[in-house]
């Protein structure tokens, strides 16, 4: 069941990426239905009859079929890979899985408990066998943090957890919890590397080179959390989905495996391409904002932006497991005078850089929108937003609530112009979110 050395390399695991990419779905001989395919899978969401149609021409969300590309990434077919390592079916068992967890506390929080061993598990094979990734290096990776933050003496709170699959989060509730010490740790990059790169502090007078060595540690830190996250629910598929009794969950298991597959083939070919053009960058774009300084929030992160403002054009899917994911990253570092927001973005990205330059297009008629527009990015947009504690203290519960509702969940059934609503009025373009004032 565990991979070879050899599999679990990131490096290995970059050359496999792209065969997943050039695969083609060979169900669809007609035309006019191929046609169809192309357009639902421009669809913000997909609802069950975008579904039911992609399942008839070959798109599998719920199973698994004997010759699609093993969600592992292995570059074999599930047939020759995971599908002869499942556990046989055990009559007297019946695995909870965290779809049926989040029915029942008592159940969930068993669930949490195995869950967290096999993710720790994971995460010590993975790290153990780490390299660095920076470019024309290869030295064993140590210990990162995402954020250079001494979080025991300077106070913040996070929606982060710790396990990537605690994420039992109801609306209506705060989500917001107290960072620790063991938050935003990764592996990816050797002593002196890391050393480097965590010293830097951005400014006005940082070069470009600064910025994007800067931003390479969110991408990594993304890149070895999913890399766990497959491999933990992996384990849990092989060794209980046969014996599971309810096909319904079984279905929503598959699913969820198929997401994080999806987006760790993202992240791996977002890296791919940023580790290039640190040695060399043409593809790489660097926006700065300035605005009002506030010590109140930090962010160093992948964006995932959603919709484009003035054609509604599509960047992410929010539930389409064949659409690859497109991210940027943000930054945001305080001095006295200003707070100053960074994007960095791979503008050979038709879909990312049509989202950067139809919002710039809007915050260059009316400046004042720059704050507002950063504020959404990193509330909504981005997964580890940090809030100084003295700050969110200060927040009435209705607040504390709204903000994590927007942090973690979007509409039911949304559509491209509720997304756009969501990013430019109800989160505060004209008199909503804006954390720099």
């Amino acid at each position: 069941m565990q991979k070879s050395e050899k599999e679990n390399s990131l490096i290995e695991l970059t050359d496999r990426v792209e065969l997943y990419k050039q695969a083609k779905n060979i169900n669809i001989t007609d035309e006019e239905a191929q046609n169809f395919v192309n357009s639902i899978l421009e669809n913000y969401f997909l609802d069950n009859d975008n579904i039911s149609f992609l399942q008839k021409n070959g798109y599998n969300f719920f199973t698994f079929s004997n010759n699609e590309l093993c969600f592992c990434l292995s570059a074999k077919t599930y047939k020759e890979c995971c599908k002869n390592l499942l556990k046989p079916e055990n009559e007297e068992k019946d695995h909870i899985s965290l779809e049926k967890a989040l029915i029942n506390n008592k159940d969930y929080e068993s669930y949490l408990i195995y869950i967290s061993e096999l993710y720790k598990k994971h995460y010590e094979m993975i790290a153990n066998q780490e390299v660095c990734h920076y470019p024309n290096c290869a030295e064993k990776s140590i210990e990162c943090k995402l954020y250079n933050i001494d979080f025991e003496k300077d106070e913040f709170v996070t929606t982060n957890r710790i396990n990537p699959f605690d994420n039992n989060f109801k609306i209506g509730q705060n989500f917001f919890q107290q960072v620790t010490k063991d938050h935003f740790k990764f592996y990816g990059l050797c002593k002196n590397h890391y050393k480097n790169i965590s010293s830097l502090n951005l400014s006005k007078q940082s070069s470009e080179e600064d910025v994007l060595n800067t931003h390479l540690l969110p991408i990594l830190h993304r890149t070895f959390i999913l890399r766990v996250e497959l491999e933990t629910i992996r384990e849990e598929f092989l060794e209980n989905y046969l014996s599971m009794k309810d096909e319904g969950y079984k279905a929503l298991l598959v699913y969820r495996i198929k997401k994080i597959s999806n987006q760790l083939k993202s992240i791996v070919k977002t890296l791919e391409g940023y580790i290039k053009n640190l040695q060399k960058n043409t593809n790489l774009k660097v926006i700065r904002l300035d605005v009002p300084s506030s010590h109140e929030i930090k962010v160093l992160d992948v964006l995932y932006p959603q919709i484009s403002p003035d054609d509604f054009g599509l960047v992410n899917s929010i539930n389409n497991i064949y659409v690859e994911e497109n991210t940027a990253t943000m930054s945001i570092e305080n001095d006295r005078t200003n707070s100053l927001i960074f994007y960095v973005y791979n503008k050979k990205n038709i879909r990312v850089d049509n989202f950067f330059k139809q919002y710039l297009k809007i915050i260059k008629a009316k400046p004042k929108f720059e704050a507002s527009f950063a504020s959404n990015c990193a509330l909504i947009l981005t997964d580890n937003v940090l809030f100084t504690k003295q700050y969110f203290e200060f927040l009435s519960d209705e607040e504390k609530a709204l903000y994590s509702a927007l942090n973690k969940f979007r509409f039911e059934n949304p559509n491209m112009g509720q997304e756009y609503l969501k990013m430019k009025f109800f989160a505060g373009f004209n008199k909503g979110n804006n954390f720099f004032k």
